[in-house]
């Protein structure tokens, strides 16, 4: 039975997100009215495409309900917590897909501020846009519904046919946005670095699918616990090496976050993150040398190496991404704090239940080898 924490924690964090989508979107129409720049009436049309497309949600809603009662898979709890957060995050995800900016918008707001960087991003960019206006509205609404079904599917299938369908689809559909719509998650530019948002959130979340998709038994959390610790390993070094080189002017410069938040909340963070660039040569140091600790942590110590990953997702999703849609009137995604957290989280789980089973074992041969 699940624990009064366990009840509440989830549901404090669904009406937060909630309250902040609802306010996200109600101070954009005003503000939109008032300008007159789009005509509101098409973009109430194609929300109600959207929200009339959303009844057949109903099918795997019903599904869900009808096996509750008869389900005999007894899903670990570790996978049932990174199976439902993502799951979630989907679903937010393809409702602020339908913010009225990205009706018409999409284009300039995120894919050609991508142009002119690295060639093959340019490349896939530049296709990106030449299919995305073909319809830009009607695209816009097609992208949202996908992720918010696949965001039920997620919570609503543990296993099963349409379980690996949706975590597949999850990991192409996020291939595509890492691709067309992060830039390959800008890891080509040299000013690339973990403290803003590479190697992009999509990334991490066909990672949690792929996690979850190898995760079904207690007796498989080692290859859970063995992609988790490649991944972060390889994503803590690679970027920490990224940011000692000099060429890359992290010595001389750091981020600047400038936040133009719809709820004024995060307007102290550009004078924080001005204050930590004019000590650049310190505090990159001091990332480096926190990011290599990680990195290694994560090969030599992963017991441990989840509670600096905690720390350091949540620093730099507050200080220099500012807890995504909170930081930007125009995001998609709550960028890569949120779901680094997430996998972090999953570990720890894993590895505490991987801890009681052993203990449990130890106590069980003790018990027997005493009544020998």
């Amino acid at each position: 039975m699940r624990s009064p924490a366990e009840r509440i924690i989830p549901i404090f964090f669904i009406s937060v997100g909630a309250l902040a989508v609802a306010l996200l979107f109600y101070y954009q129409i005003l503000e939109y009215a008032s300008i007159g720049v789009i005509n509101l009436g098409s973009y109430f049309l194609y929300e109600g495409i959207f929200l009339l497309a959303l009844v057949p949600i109903t099918i795997p809603v019903l599904h869900f309900f009808r096996e509750r009662s008869t389900e005999d898979y007894d899903e670990p709890s570790p996978r049932k917590f990174l199976r439902k957060s993502f799951g979630i995050l989907w679903i937010f995800d393809g409702i602020l897909q339908m913010q009225l900016p990205f009706l018409t918008l999409f284009v300039q707001y995120n894919l050609i501020p991508l142009l002119g960087s690295e060639p093959i991003v340019t490349f896939l960019t530049g296709h990106a846009i030449t299919l995305w206006n073909v319809n830009p509205p009607l695209m816009d609404v097609i992208a949202s519904l996908l992720q918010v079904y696949l965001g039920i599917f997620f919570l609503t299938y543990k296993r099963g046919f349409v379980f690996r369908l949706a975590q597949v689809s999850a990991i192409s559909w996020s291939l595509v946005i890492w691709m067309f719509a992060e830039g390959l998650g800008g890891i080509l530019s040299p000013s690339a670095t973990l403290l803003t948002g590479s190697p992009g959130s999509a990334l991490f979340y066909a990672i949690a699918s792929f996690l979850l998709l190898i995760y079904e038994q207690e007796s498989s959390s080692g290859r859970a616990r063995t992609v988790t610790r490649v991944t972060m390993s390889v994503t803590f070094l690679g970027f920490a090496i990224s940011q000692i080189l000099p060429s890359n002017g992290f010595w001389a410069a750091l981020p600047i976050s400038s936040f133009p938040s719809p709820f004024a909340l995060l307007n102290n963070l550009t004078f924080i993150t001005l204050l930590i660039s004019q000590h650049a040569s310190i505090l990159n140091a001091v990332y480096v040398l926190v990011m290599f600790a990680i990195g290694v942590s994560w090969l030599v110590l992963p017991r441990f190496a989840g509670f600096p990953t905690l720390l350091w997702g949540f620093f730099t999703w507050y200080i220099y991404q500012g807890f995504g849609i909170f930081g930007m009137t125009s995001s998609t995604d709550p960028n890569t704090g949120l779901p680094l957290i997430f996998i972090s989280l999953t570990f720890l789980l894993i590895t505490r239940s991987t801890d009681v089973i052993q203990n449990y074992k130890f106590a069980f041969y003790r018990r027997k080898k005493s009544l020998v």
